[in-house]
C-alpha cells in the first residue's frame, strides 16, 4: 500500500461517529475530506479498487 494512502487511513481511522457533531477547525475538516475524498490517494478511491 501506498505511503500516502497509508497515511490517510490513519487519518480516517481516527474519526469516530462523535465526531460528526463536534465542531471541526476548517484545516481538520479539510484534512478529513481530502483523505476520504482524494482522487488518487484517498480511502474512497483505494475501497473502489480495492473491494
Amino acid at each position: 500500500m501506498d505511503e500516502r494512502i497509508q497515511i490517510n487511513w490513519s487519518i480516517v481511522t481516527e474519526w469516530s461517529e462523535q465526531d460528526r457533531y463536534r465542531r471541526h477547525l476548517k484545516e481538520e475538516a479539510k484534512n478529513i475530506y481530502e483523505a476520504v475524498a482524494n482522487p488518487k490517494e484517498g480511502v474512497l478511491e483505494w475501497l473502489k479498487q480495492h473491494w
